[in-house]
């Protein structure tokens, strides 16, 4: 669904965030 593509979307998102944090 909709709600489990989101989830793995913002996942990647977060995981981006932190390694440019890095």
């Amino acid at each position: 669904g909709l709600s489990a593509f989101l989830a793995i979307y913002w996942t990647i998102v977060k995981e981006m965030l932190t390694n440019c944090d890095n």
